[in-house]
């Protein structure tokens, strides 16, 4: 997306960097994983230096491949 894009569309600039430095955020939706990398998004929002949550509350869905899982961040509380 070029520069000139953003300065078009201010809330897409601040969604796109707002997940560049936290893709774990509230209402941010991760798609085509596998089912082990829940884990893996368990551990980043509990035990990464930066976030150290004590709460989240997240929704997954099975995708329509019926092979991949979609998981979205509702909640995080510290």
């Amino acid at each position: 997306m070029s520069e000139q894009a953003f300065q078009k569309c201010p809330v897409v600039k601040e969604t796109i960097l707002r997940v560049a430095a936290d893709p774990y955020s509230e209402n941010v939706t991760h798609g085509g994983l596998h089912p082990s990398s829940l884990s893996k998004i368990v551990e980043n929002i509990f035990w990464s230096a930066e976030r150290n949550f004590n709460k989240v509350t997240l929704e997954v869905c099975k995708e329509q491949d019926d092979h991949h899982i979609s998981v979205k961040v509702v909640e995080r509380t510290k």
